[in-house]
């Protein structure tokens, strides 16, 4: 079904409902597929590999020419807007959610930061280019820096991301029952185990953690380690290290 980006755009400024102003819709409309997209993102582990050159241009490329093939019509064109519109917003209140300190206006404020667009306009203002034999410009937007660099991770990152999303699964690892009924006990035990059945996850791969190599070589080797050495979870935070 084609929704129009106008109706969209108007329904972003328009439409809003309260108790002092009641809408009675007319019925109700399934867009569910304008979300579909997007569950190609992880659908088989990580995304992309932010220390490799030219990997944001990569991911960025295959999602448009997902969502914009050669031959689009307007209603790719359309729902494309639509289906990135949501992705900006769901990046946005991810980092606020693990930030935790910050809210979506700081965000916007920072990543318009006057200076950072100046220097992404001086960028864009010599741009390489080729010409097809057609006589059409061809600007090779992949070698920006913000699509080409490589952003190097970091021991910081690498310690974070462990504590998140593999550190939570060590009780799990060990037949301790005092010690996981403790941790569960405690104040800052913010954990929540969701264990899926993959047979009802249609076209779906169940591991978002796939291809996080290097992340998980550094969770087996420092923090796996030392809970298996009789390191206590909380202890666990006092550990820092240098990475790879």
């Amino acid at each position: 079904m084609h929704i129009d980006i106008h109706n969209f755009i108007r329904s972003l400024k328009d439409d809003r409902l309260s108790l002092e102003n009641p809408v009675v819709p007319d019925g109700v409309i399934n867009v569910s597929h304008l979300v579909e997209p997007l569950f190609a993102i992880a659908r088989n582990g990580r995304a992309l590999a932010s220390d490799v050159e030219y990997d944001h241009a990569r991911f960025l490329g295959e999602l448009l020419g997902s969502l914009v093939p050669l031959e689009a019509s307007n209603d790719h064109r359309d729902h494309a807007i639509i289906v990135i519109s949501l992705l900006l917003l769901r990046v946005i209140d991810t980092a606020v959610t693990m930030h935790g300190d910050t809210t979506t206006e700081e965000i916007l404020m920072m990543a318009a930061d006057r200076h950072e667009l100046y220097s992404l306009q001086r960028d864009m203002s010599a741009l390489p280019y080729l010409l097809h034999p057609d006589g059409s410009t061809a600007p090779n937007f992949a070698s920006l820096p913000m699509l080409s660099r490589a952003r190097p991770i970091t021991a910081a990152m690498l310690n974070g991301f462990v504590k998140r999303h593999f550190r939570p699964t060590l009780p799990h690892l060990f037949t301790d029952p005092e010690e996981v009924e403790d941790y569960l006990d405690h104040d800052d035990a913010s954990f929540d185990f969701e264990y899926v059945d993959a047979s009802t996850i249609e076209g779906d791969d169940v591991d978002p953690l796939s291809g996080f190599d290097e992340f998980e070589r550094h969770f087996f080797n420092h923090q796996f380690e030392a809970y298996e050495a009789g390191a206590s979870l909380d202890e666990l935070d006092d550990i820092e290290d240098d990475g790879e």
